[in-house]
């Protein structure tokens, strides 16, 4: 089993998004939803706070046609903003620290990916109002289940038992905070907007990690096949919440006739 190089991207990034999101999702105003996309706009980069950055990178290829930063990190239709921007508090020494995977721990990845989702969806089964989030939901739980009879095929034919890692940790807090999200909040267009949001950045992160990492390091052909399958799956949910967040999402930018009252205004002061 190689020994590879990692960038540890988290799942903390996500519960830190799904929170900014939560701080305009309770007035229904223009402007508070309006605060509300660009909260998400900059929480999706890594900073709700500070200067906006973009990403000028290469445009995405047909094999990346699902990536994140093009279908929901831009929530206000502005250029797409990267996932790997600033905020980071990561030192070099961490980011390119090498991190050892056995089959057991990626498979316990999987694992937590997969109870995560389907946690999230029964979560939201009577909160989700909107028919497209609703059906989102619910073929999470259809692909989620039939990944579980697959992971129980693992066990018994490859003798794969799920074992812990900090991948898998941090999977499972992001979850349990989607599920209290889901469970605690009224329903509404906002927490909808949320749960498609969580859906695509997990999925993506999920990708990365699989591309990155669990692919080149695990051993067993059957959980090598598993694992591009759970990669086209999240792949989908990327595309399918995108889709739904872009739906969803307020635009972030005034039209003429407000821009030029707030000019008004500012010059009378």
């Amino acid at each position: 089993m190689g020994l590879i190089s990692t960038n540890p991207r988290t799942w903390v990034s996500v519960a830190t998004v799904l929170a900014t999101l939560a701080l305009g999702c309770e007035g229904t105003s223009g402007e508070t939803r309006a605060a509300e996309g660009e909260f998400v706009r900059k929480a999706a980069v890594g900073d709700a706070g500070a200067e906006d950055t973009t990403n000028d990178g290469e445009d995405a290829t047909d094999g990346d046609e699902g990536r994140l930063d093009a279908s929901v990190a831009s929530l206000d239709g502005s250029t797409p903003a990267s996932l790997d921007g600033g905020g980071s508090t990561v030192t070099n020494d961490e980011t390119d620290a090498a991190v050892q995977l056995t089959d057991n721990q990626i498979f316990g990845i999987l694992v937590a990916n997969n109870d995560a989702e389907l946690s999230a969806a029964a979560a939201g089964e009577d909160k989700l109002r909107g028919s497209a989030t609703r059906e989102l939901a619910r073929g999470v739980t259809r692909s989620a289940n039939a990944a579980k009879l697959r992971y129980a095929l693992l066990t018994s034919v490859e003798g794969l038992t799920p074992e812990d890692s900090q991948q898998s940790a941090d999977r499972k807090r992001v979850a349990g905070d989607i599920d209290a999200m889901l469970q605690t909040e009224p329903p509404s267009d906002s927490l909808d907007l949320r749960y498609a949001f969580g859906e695509a950045m997990t999925n993506q992160l999920l990708v990365d990690l699989i591309d990155e990492t669990l692919l080149p390091q695990a051993d067993s052909e059957l959980l090598k096949s598993e694992l591009r399958t759970a990669r086209e799956t999240a792949q989908r949910r990327v595309r399918d919440g995108g889709e739904l967040v872009n739906a969803l999402s307020p635009s972030v930018v005034p039209d003429q006739a407000d821009a030029d009252s707030a000019a008004s205004d500012a010059g009378t002061r």
